[in-house]
């Protein structure tokens, strides 16, 4: 085998190794993301095809005691929790139905869970952070949101 090969071969190697890029594709072989908010799932007709999403536990998603933001937390008749994720509140939507919703933040903050940074849409902050309670989070280029400090991933 010639040198120019071997060395080809060995990029080759490296390059499947390395994780996906968060929303994109990612390898069966190294199934991982460049976020740990991400995991490598299958996806396709026949799941021949992987992409980074984010996981369960994340971004809106619940803690272990918490509903997720935009889920119902209430109602008539609603058995489920009532607890509500940081930042968010439970908000009676009608007798039937009380969902989380984001809390209002004053004129200098974001609400938590909102777009902090990240070329996506040509986003602007406006001046705007995120809460003391909250941290911006990077899950990629074109994408940052204000998330809970006190989830477990961080």
């Amino acid at each position: 085998m010639q040198p120019t090969s071997l060395l080809l071969l060995a990029l080759s190697s490296v390059a499947a190794a390395s994780c996906g890029v968060n929303y994109g594709t990612c390898s069966a072989e190294s199934r991982c993301c460049e976020s740990a908010l991400f995991e490598c799932v299958p996806r396709g007709s026949q799941h021949d095809k992987f992409v980074c999403e984010p996981t369960w536990g994340s971004t809106m998603h619940a803690q272990a005691d918490h509903v997720g933001l935009w889920a119902q937390c209430g109602g008539k008749d609603f058995t489920g929790s009532r607890k509500c994720p940081p930042g968010s509140a439970c908000v009676t939507v009608n007798e039937h139905y009380a969902q989380c919703q984001a809390t209002a933040t004053d004129a200098k903050h974001l609400p938590t869970y909102a777009q902090c940074g990240g070329r996506n849409n040509d986003f602007d902050a406006q001046g705007k952070v995120c809460r003391d309670e909250d941290t911006c989070f990077r899950f990629n280029a074109h994408f940052w949101q204000c998330l809970p400090r006190n989830l477990a991933f961080f």
